[in-house]
């Protein structure tokens, strides 16, 4: 009788969805869940923040290591259709992330790999960098840009379902590997 080999998870996961899923609710939720479990994060989750006046919403990024918020989106006229991104605030919020990453990170999470990283900007660079120092890393990935985030990771990412145990259970299991080979090294 042959055993079934256990999957080998991937240190890039991308929670895959759909344009109208809340993405943000759920990255929200894993990232509480893992922060009351004593786990060491870094990176940004993503909320918007309605407009009473029926503009767009404005976009917001929180701080997973000091809880700090700041706008990511321009203020963009009532008429307007394009993106609202701040290419120039997700440039300035990249670079404290790449400084703020340190070893005993045990996950980095990233709220989007979308257009700006697929075109090798946004938090790509902290991705790289991350993914160098062997820190698991979860970001969230809309369906036009999941070929890009296979372009970018190729057989070294994964993709997740948006189902909060999986994400979880995707977690504790790269952790477990993690641990499995410290145990392992100790040994000898």
């Amino acid at each position: 009788m042959q055993r079934k080999q256990a999957k080998k998870r991937k240190l890039l996961a991308a929670i895959e969805y759909q344009k109208d899923f809340d993405i943000d609710g759920l990255l929200d939720t894993v990232a509480l869940n893992l922060k009351a479990r004593g786990n060491y994060l870094a990176g940004y989750t993503q909320y918007e923040v309605k407009d009473p006046k029926g503009r767009c919403p404005v976009m917001k990024l929180r701080n997973l290591k000091t809880d700090e918020t700041a706008r990511i989106s321009q203020a963009m006229g009532m008429e307007s259709r394009g993106c609202r991104m701040d290419a120039g605030a997700l440039a300035e919020f990249s670079g404290k992330l790449v400084n703020e990453l340190e070893p005993t990170i045990q996950l980095l999470i990233i709220n989007r790999f979308g257009k700006a990283e697929t075109e090798g900007h946004g938090f790509r660079n902290v991705i790289e960098k991350a993914f160098a120092m062997e820190i698991p890393i979860l970001t969230t990935v809309r369906a036009p840009y999941v070929e890009g985030w296979y372009s970018f990771c190729g057989e070294l990412g994964e993709t997740l379902p948006t189902i909060p145990y999986d994400i979880l259970n995707w977690f504790d299991e790269i952790n477990l590997e993690e641990n499995t080979l410290v145990t392992m090294e100790m040994q000898f």
